[in-house]
């Protein structure tokens, strides 16, 4: 398994970047910014689709809401669970988080539902609303399997992030390979 993993990734730097192969060239990723983005890319194509896997909570959570963002949720109830989301009323003003995206399941449950709420509140855009929820994906922190199923996520998705203006990763040219590596 060392070997494998070793050709998935040459380098952690900093504790923030990894040195990898993309498209055969040596590229340098910003991985919470990457993953962010990877997040995001998944729950916009699923979202339409109806396809966002949701993952149980082993105990759900308690959030305490306003009565105007219960009657919300309860009219937005397909929405939500389209984005991932199993919601329960069990108060008046207090509803259970059952599941969320499988792909945020070590994020903080409650501060994820807020955010991806604020948006939804707010009639922002999918991709605003995929971001909102996306940004709760480094809550927990990143190990090294996420930093491989990272890796192996942009090499198949490459042509997927093509269109995109800005990406958190960057070739890497020879001279600056070496005194990242040096260093």
């Amino acid at each position: 398994q060392e070997t494998k993993q070793s050709k998935q990734y040459l380098s952690l730097y900093d504790g923030r970047f990894v040195i990898t192969a993309i498209n055969a060239s040596i590229s340098l990723i910003d991985i919470p910014a990457a993953r962010i983005l990877v997040a995001s890319s998944y729950l916009l194509k699923n979202y339409p689709t109806n396809t966002i896997t949701r993952r149980p909570i082993m105990v759900p959570v308690s959030v305490e809401l306003k009565q105007d963002e219960i009657d919300f949720i309860l009219t937005q109830s397909a929405t939500i669970k389209q984005w991932g989301f199993e919601l329960e009323q069990i108060a008046t003003e207090q509803m259970l988080i059952r599941s969320i995206p499988a792909r945020l399941h070590y994020a903080d449950s409650i501060a994820l539902f807020r955010s991806f709420l604020k948006a939804l509140l707010l009639e922002k855009t999918d991709q605003k609303i995929a971001s909102s929820i996306a940004e709760h994906i480094n809550d927990a922190g990143i190990g090294q399997e996420d930093i491989l199923q990272l890796v192996n996520e942009i090499n198949l998705y490459q042509a997927d992030y093509a269109q995109l203006k800005s990406l958190p990763w960057r070739k890497l040219e020879q001279d600056t390979l070496v005194s990242l590596l040096q260093n």
